[in-house]
């Protein structure tokens, strides 16, 4: 049985996982369909990382991020509770309607300090951190 406590980490970097509702177009409060567009693609230069927005997305990066030797999904999740409640926090997130973000970032990077102060429920910003490794 494989047993984790915690994100491993390079010691010169953090990770933080965040959930984030993304406009969705024109019936974003009026916010016309570029506007949105642009928001979303600027958003997700700043953070950079992996953008999950689906399940499928959510599969792939699972098996990418901590599979191995072709291990399924399922094989990877079996034995490893700390997998599952990762896994299950960014399914809640996805169920409802944010994109999950991996966002890593240098020491100093004046990013940490942002994504290290958000809240750990979506307090009406629709932006939330789901896990991190600080």
């Amino acid at each position: 049985m494989k047993t984790r406590s915690s994100f491993v980490a390079n010691s010169s970097s953090s990770s933080f996982i965040i959930g984030v509702k993304m406009p969705q177009g024109p019936n974003n409060e009026g916010m016309p369909k570029w506007c949105a567009e642009y928001i979303n693609k600027m958003f997700k230069k700043i953070v950079g990382g992996e953008n999950i927005t689906n399940v499928e997305q959510l599969n792939n990066y699972f098996i990418e991020t901590y599979g191995y030797r072709g291990q399924s999904l399922e094989e990877l999740l079996q034995d490893d509770d700390y997998l599952n409640d990762q896994y299950n926090q960014y399914m809640v997130a996805l169920d409802k309607g944010y994109t999950v973000c991996d966002v890593n970032v240098e020491y100093g990077d004046s990013r940490e300090e942002f994504f290290g102060s958000l809240p750990n429920e979506d307090e009406g910003d629709g932006i939330y951190l789901i896990r991190s490794n600080c």
